[in-house]
């Protein structure tokens, strides 16, 4: 494709990003938005469950949620652990157990290690912020929308949802107006930096990509992945979206143009 219209005319000819190199290169920046975030070691994950008591374990080029593994620590010492729900699957008498064990859980896919965010909840399920930013007519990035993921009850894997909708619907049931409005300006600032800081990066060309972030009790956006490749098909029963599909197309006809 570069080769028929030009390397500089193709854009988003990468869409699954490497977590742990997303995170390096946001931190410069972000790092007040960002969990703690490391390689996986099995050594450095009794360190962070003892530090956090909460912590996923991602694939470093993992989408939708598929192989993310959660531990919990309790008070007791015994360490659950759970894929997509909060429920455990496994648990571990000490952390020797789960030293011994989580290497053969993770297999061999590289994966991250990623603090847990308390995140806030509506109606008893934890929900996400998806921020989608993409480059317009004039070739700068905005931000096209936010919408949000409710997730199944019980589930912290807000890719399993029930329900669609645009983030301020959330935010205005949880928080009087000027503070939905206020957290909202916050995640359109961190987002239009994020997309700064990956345009820092000459390696790839893009033209879209979704922020999801989660809130704390504290009212506290963090950024827990950026996604090169945003789910199109969350916008299909939103009404007045179709700026998410026209984007592309405007930005393509501004780089033809150049």
């Amino acid at each position: 494709m570069g080769a028929a219209i030009g390397i500089k005319k193709c854009f988003n000819h990468i869409n699954q990003f490497n977590k742990q190199e997303i995170y390096t290169n946001l931190s410069k920046w972000l790092s007040d938005y960002l969990p703690a975030t490391v390689p996986f070691d099995k050594e450095k994950a009794v360190q962070l469950l003892k530090a956090h008591k909460d912590i996923y374990f991602k694939p470093c080029y993992g989408h939708q949620g598929k192989g993310v593994v959660r531990a919990e620590m309790q008070a007791s010492g015994e360490i659950h652990i759970g894929h997509h729900y909060f429920s455990p699957e496994i648990i571990f008498q000490d952390t020797q157990q789960f030293q011994e064990s989580i290497q053969k859980i993770l297999g061999t896919t590289p994966y991250i290690m990623q603090e847990g965010i308390p995140i806030q909840q509506v109606d008893n399920r934890v929900f996400d912020i998806r921020a989608l930013v993409q480059k317009n007519e004039n070739g700068l990035w905005s931000v096209t929308n936010l919408v949000s993921r409710i997730a199944t009850k019980g589930s912290f894997n807000t890719s399993i949802f029930d329900e669609v909708c645009l983030s301020h619907e959330i935010l205005n049931r949880l928080y009087p107006s000027d503070k939905a409005a206020q957290i909202i300006r916050s995640i359109y600032d961190i987002s239009l930096r994020s997309a700064e800081i990956m345009d820092e990066n000459t390696a790839y060309h893009l033209g879209e990509f979704s922020v999801d972030f989660a809130l704390d009790n504290d009212e506290h956006a963090w950024i827990i992945e950026l996604n090169g490749k945003p789910q199109k098909s969350l916008y299909a029963d939103i009404r007045d979206q179709s700026a998410v599909y026209l984007r592309p197309m405007q930005y393509a006809k501004y780089l033809c143009k150049r």
